[in-house]
């Protein structure tokens, strides 16, 4: 059986970046103090909340995406523009975790868009 090349570099750190991304919305949603924002939960950061989770789902998609051999360059698209979106959400309430999460997704995307599966040195018997 033959294994297929993967981009393993792109996917590990798009993967990285989704759970932070998704790990820092539901820390926002459940309790803001945690994560040192304000005290009580409001609704514009409930919403700021779940926007930032579909931005962490959809780069968790991108990375999934990454990884299957026939989405290899739309995956690093789909990271590099949630991640960029998630960024912009994260200035709004200035927390590290967005910005590393961006950082990740930058890696993974360019990682991603940059790869190409080794060719085979081995010769055909016939």
């Amino acid at each position: 059986m033959k294994r297929k090349e993967k981009p393993i570099e792109a996917f590990t750190f798009s993967l990285i970046s989704a759970l932070l991304i998704l790990f820092n919305s539901c820390m926002l949603a459940i309790n803001p103090s945690l994560i040192g924002i304000q005290k009580e939960i409001t609704e514009p950061l409930v919403v700021l909340a779940v926007v930032a989770f579909i931005f962490g789902i959809m780069v968790l998609i991108g990375a999934i995406l990454i990884y299957k051999d026939t989405k290899v360059r739309s995956g690093p698209i789909i990271v590099l523009i949630f991640s960029l979106m998630s960024l912009i959400i994260g200035g709004a309430i200035a927390h590290i975790h967005f910005i590393v999460a961006f950082l990740f997704g930058i890696m993974g995307a360019i990682y991603g868009l940059n790869w190409k599966p080794k060719k085979s040195t081995r010769k055909r018997s016939r």
